[in-house]
């Protein structure tokens, strides 16, 4: 007698939809009454904390981007240096300490996920838990995340002397990415509200009102260091040898320079 045929592997189960959208109802609606409270002020502190990350990474981010090697010498970026050495280890302490679970039963993001859980309402417990399961860290973040800890543990917050010699590092890619699964978990948990990650003064998809300046703080600064910067006023102050320099610097050094001088309504050099 035939066989009755089978497939050789099983076949791919469907992924099932989330239908409940979670953005059109608010936490009165879908959390039990007595977490309702404990739920509004877990999200108050946890967006504060991670508005405070996205507000380090894109400081580091303004000063790395400008061209202080076109402006200044060495000893005119110590500061700037160390602007960016300070709000890295921040971040770093940041991104652990909304992430570690480890011994005192430390309020972490991932537990108040779990918290969460455990006090939704049954009627939408299927459908949050679905929408968790999305939202996992995968292998690279974990990874990552490791390895913060690591930099945490043994050169920012305590110091190892094996890591005097091999460092544990991130590069600030890395920590943007971090970053990014942080605030999509954020966002996974939020009721009825979307969250702004920046300042309004530093959010770029925020649009001013004609002719203001809508530059951020930091920007502003680094535009003040160009902008009273020797070299940027050497074509005017100095024409004499403007010409050498000029030679010495790349195509591209030479249309960042220029930029500056347009912004700041000064002539091409």
């Amino acid at each position: 007698m035939p066989r009755k045929w089978r497939p050789s592997r099983p076949l791919s189960r469907t992924k099932r939809v989330i239908k409940i959208d979670f953005k059109t109802v608010n936490a009165n609606q879908v959390l039990q009454d007595t977490f309702v409270d404990e739920y509004k002020k877990g999200m108050s502190f946890f967006y504060s904390q991670l508005v405070n990350l996205n507000v380090n990474l894109f400081v580091i981010n303004k000063i790395r981007r400008f061209p202080f090697g076109i402006f200044c010498n060495s000893s005119e970026t110590i500061f700037f240096s160390m602007v960016i050495s300070n709000f890295f280890e921040i971040s770093v302490l940041t991104i652990t300490r909304l992430t570690t679970d480890a011994a005192g039963n430390p309020y972490t993001l991932l537990r108040f996920k779990n918290s969460i859980r455990t006090y939704i309402k049954p009627e939408y417990l299927d459908e949050f838990s679905q929408l968790l399961r999305t939202k996992r860290f995968d292998a690279g973040v974990n990874a990552l995340l490791e390895r913060a800890r690591t930099l945490r543990n043994e050169s920012i917050a305590h110091i190892k002397k094996e890591a005097i010699e091999q460092p544990e590092h991130l590069n600030i890619s890395e920590l943007e990415s971090l970053r990014d699964a942080l605030n999509d978990l954020l966002d996974s948990i939020s009721f009825d509200v979307t969250h702004l990650m920046l300042p309004i003064e530093y959010d770029e998809q925020v649009q001013h009102p004609q002719g203001t300046d809508s530059r951020p703080d930091i920007e502003r600064i680094l535009d003040r260091v160009a902008i009273d910067s020797r070299k940027l006023h050497l074509p005017e102050v100095m024409p004499q040898i403007w010409p050498g320099v000029k030679k010495r610097m790349s195509p591209q050094e030479l249309e960042i320079f220029n930029s500056y001088r347009r912004k700041f309504s000064l002539p091409e050099a």
